[in-house]
Formats: structure tokens, sequence, C-alpha cells
């Protein structure tokens, strides 16, 4: 059987993680939380910037994005001069001269940046908030625009108003909800026009797709069929959006290829609409993972038929890397399961996957170091006793929170803090309860809250959260919260800009089925009922 994956102890160590929550998320970082709103603007504030100036709020924000604070300051005037300079004019400039993607791709959380045509010659920066209508608008936060020391948000057009360049600091990743790697699930990702889109595999090998538009239901059918997108799929597909808006779908072929299909916006689907896909090597035994970094790179991971780490990236400038069709770069061996990647704040990229003892495995690469511990030998091993693939999530501050399937059905669950892996470096899990038949699969909403869920031992949806004031609920050591049954396997999650929580899953039946939980209403169709069904085929 194919292993599933997830594109997700003390007290003491309990209270830990939730002061680690309280820090802000990527997704929370944007917005009007600048802490020296009424500051005489006369006066430099810690960041070195004037108060209230656009600078100062810019510097604020990407200091939040990195995981800094008023006490502990990761961004300031030193991080963007150029020649001594940190008027907005010269941000540009300064982010060119620290390696820094500029472009005229809109990201969340990148700074939009205009010369010294604007603000009586010393420029203007904003952040970008939201990305629309597949990056030909923006919606961007921003302060002193009018001089006048206050906070305000515009939303721009290439045709109105359109900043002169993008400067990619600390931009936020596009949620990411873990991928499958069983036929019987899901993926679901935002696409180029910021509709919901799921995609799986059909009992015939096919690319199936099925999307929402608001005001008009499920396309192309809301309980019907699905969109066939070509044929030859050997695993569950894995899709990802890139800042500039194009969808990258990735999947294991039927012969063990990676294959490829791409939708840009206001294009069809490359290299075919229905037919094959783009083929870039082989050798998978288990279904790819693909990431975006900050620095605009595309990474694709997947395991090889020896348990090998495999790894393939494209370039914005010279395409895929290290061959467009031919081998991977393999770094390491002795994967029992598929990876499972994620991107810190500060850049870091963070590989975990079990290994073929139930070890979980650790790769990570810096953006100014190489893969550690070692580019092709071992990995940093963290412990002992996975019975499923693990799914892991970053934090704005810094921390990791890995969690997987014990061999009894329990949730084990390991994450970072300031003195290393917790509750341990390389011994026991905390265990939060039992009843898991799948790997979990998690997702930190925009207010903090984390959330895990999996398929229970009698085909339900099972849930635990972990909130800000109360610890581990329903129970922090017991019982989940069971929301319905009829699952094959464990669910696919995403939240939408506005606040709603959507689970997806493959039906026992081979029906896509589907729960939401709107802000401020509980779960929908039924809280511990039946979910709404979109059409057989998976």
């Amino acid at each position: 059987m194919v292993q599933q994956r997830r594109r997700f102890a003390l007290l003491a160590g309990l209270f830990a993680l939730i002061a680690g929550l309280l820090w802000p998320t990527p997704a929370q970082a944007l917005g009007n939380d600048y802490p020296w709103p009424n500051a005489n603007m006369n006066q430099l504030s810690p960041l070195r910037f004037y108060y209230r100036n656009c600078t100062d709020y810019a510097a604020w924000t990407l200091n939040v994005q990195l995981g800094g604070s008023t006490s502990n300051i990761r961004f300031d005037w030193g991080s963007i001069q150029a020649n001594n300079s940190g008027h907005a004019r010269d941000w540009r400039q300064g982010a060119l001269n620290r390696g820094k993607p500029v472009n005229d791709t809109p990201a969340r959380g990148a700074v939009a940046w205009w010369g010294a045509s604007q603000g009586g010659g010393f420029g203007h920066v904003a952040i970008v908030a939201e990305v629309l209508n597949g990056g030909s608008s923006v919606v961007v936060h921003e302060y002193n625009r009018a001089n006048t020391g206050v906070f305000g948000t515009r939303t721009l057009s290439r045709s109105a108003g359109w900043p002169e360049a993008f400067l990619h600091i600390a931009d936020i990743p596009e949620p990411q909800p873990q991928p499958s790697s069983r036929r019987s699930s899901t993926n679901v990702v935002f696409g180029p026009s910021g509709f919901l889109e799921v995609y799986g595999r059909s009992p015939a090998n096919d690319l199936v797709h099925k999307w929402y538009v608001p005001g008009t239901g499920w396309q192309p059918s809301p309980y019907g069929d699905f969109e066939h997108l070509g044929t030859g799929l050997g695993g569950e597909p894995t899709a990802i959006r890139r800042p500039s808006g194009v969808l990258d779908v990735f999947a294991r072929g039927t012969n063990g290829d990676l294959l490829h299909k791409w939708l840009a916006p206001g294009a069809g689907w490359g290299p075919s609409p229905y037919g094959d896909f783009e083929r870039l090597g082989t050798g998978l035994a288990g279904d790819p993972i693909a990431i975006v970094r900050p620095n605009g790179l595309l990474d694709v991971f997947a395991r090889g038929t020896n348990g090998d780490l495999l790894h393939k990236w494209l370039t914005p400038d010279a395409g895929w890397q290290p061959s467009p069709f031919g081998d991977f770069e393999r770094l390491g061996t002795g994967l029992g399961g598929d990876p499972v990647a994620v991107v810190q704040a500060n850049g870091q990229l963070d590989v975990f996957a079990r290994g073929t003892n139930g070890d979980l495995l650790h790769k990570w690469a810096t953006p100014t170091s190489g893969w550690q511990p070692s580019p092709f030998g071992d990995f940093e091993r963290l412990g002992t006793g996975l019975a499923s693939d693990v799914a892991a999530i970053p934090l704005a501050n810094g921390q990791l929170h890995v969690f997987g399937r014990g061999p009894t059905g329990d949730l084990m669950h390991k994450w970072t803090s300031s003195t290393g892996w917790q509750p341990s470096p390389f011994g026991d899990f905390e265990r939060l309860g039992g009843g898991l038949a799948s790997e979990p699969v998690v997702l930190q909403q925009a207010n903090g809250q984390l959330d895990v869920f999996g398929r229970g031992n009698t085909n339900e949806l099972w849930h635990k959260w972990l909130s800000l004031n109360s610890g581990w609920q329903p129970s922090p050591f017991g019982e989940a919260e069971r929301l319905g049954t009829g699952l094959a396997a464990e669910p696919s999650l995403i939240q939408q800009p506005n606040g709603q929580l959507d689970v997806f899953g493959q039906g026992t039946g081979g029906d896509l089925v589907h729960k939401w939980a709107p802000p401020g209403a509980g779960w929908q169709p039924s809280p511990f009922g039946d979910f709404e069904h979109l059409g057989a085929g998976f």
C-alpha cells in the first residue's frame, strides 16, 4: 500500500507552545498593527525611520513577517539602506544590493515601490496585502501617503497607480494545503482567478478538476462530472500557485515519471488542456510535493525508487535544474514515506519524512548555505515511532511543528523552541490522543488557532485544535471532535480570505465530499452529520 503523506508531552511544553502561537503569523502581519500610531513624526522609531512615515510602517510589517517584534528587531534601516540613505526612493537599490528579487510581479507581503516621482522626491513604499485577478491588481496597505501620518489602503491596477517595482524581501507564502499521496484523497488550492479549485485522480488515472465560482457555484457541475485534464497518473496530484498567478500541478506517472501541467493567468493549460503532460524525469516511487520559496524558486521533492530524497527546481531564468528532462538532485536515502516541505519566514527550506524504521527525518537549507546536516548524506533524526507520513507547519516566530500518527493511532507532535526540539530533540513525541486511521493534516488559521484533521478509525472526520486561551481542544490528551462519517482517506484543508475553513475528502463511495465552517458559525451542512457531496469519480 502506498503510504499517505501530507502539501501538513509535558505540561510546561504545552504552555510554551501556546505562548509561541501568540506571535503573529505571516497572514496576521498585514493590516493596521503599527505599534506607534500616535508617535511624534519628527522622532526616530526603534527601526531607525521616522515614526508614521511610509518607510517605518513598511519596515515594521517586514519585521513582523520575519518573526520580529518591538523587542526583537529583525528588519530596520540597516536592512535596506543604500548609500547611507533609507528614503523610500532608495529601497529598490537596497534590495538589489542584498540579492532580493525585484520585479513587476506582485506577491502578498512584498513591498510596493515608487521612486522619486512620488513623495515629493523621496519616493513611497507600501505593502501588498492582496493580489487579485491573477496579478493584474493589488490591494496595498500603507502609511503617510498624503503626509498625514495615518494608515490607509488602496486598490491599484496595472492601468491606474501601479507600483514601479515589487521588492520581494519577506513575502508571505500562498496558503499551502498539504497534498495527498493516496488515490483516495484530494488536493485544494486557490487558482489563478482566486477561485477555490480541487484536484484529484480518477479511477481511470485521469487528472480531474472541479472549481467554485462565487455567485455561480461549483463548475463544471455542482453534483456531477469533473473536468478531465489528461490521463496517465500513477498517484495523487499536488497543486500550487506561484506569486505570478501561474498554477502548477504535479503528479507521479504510471511509469514513475514526474508529470507537470500548468495554467497561466489568461491562458489555457500547458502543454495541452486535455492531452499529455510535461515529463520532467523518472524514478519516482511516491507522490511529489511542490513549494515556492520567497526568492521565486519552485521546488519539487519526491521519494525515489531506492528511498532517495529526489529534488528538482525551476529557476525563472535557467529553467528546470539540475536537468529539464533527466535526473534529479539526490539528497540522501532512507525514506520510508513521502516527504513534506515547508518554507520559514526567514527563507529556510525544511524537508521532513518518515524513515524506513519509523524515524522522523529532517533536512534543511538556508538562503546562505547548502543542505544540512549533509548535502547528500544522512538526515537529522528526531525520534522514532511513526506509522504514517508527517505534516509540518512553520510559524512566523521561527517555530516548526510536525505531526504524525503513531502505531496505535495516536496523534504525535514535535515542535521547536529557542532551546531546540520539544519535548525531546531525539526522543519521544508529545502524544495528543488516539483514534487516527490516517496521517494528520494541519492548518493554522489567521487568528492563530492550529487545527489538525484526519480520518478517524471509523471513517469519520477527526478534528483537534489548539486554542490560544485554553490549550488543545476538546481534550489535550483524550478524545477528538468527530464531524461526521464516510471518509475513505485523509482530508485536504484550506482557509479562504474571509476566514471560512473548508475541508474536502474522498468519500467511501468515491465521491468528493465537502464540509465548511464560516466565521462565527458552525460546521455546514451539518456539524456531526453528512457532508456536501460534489460528484463521484475519485
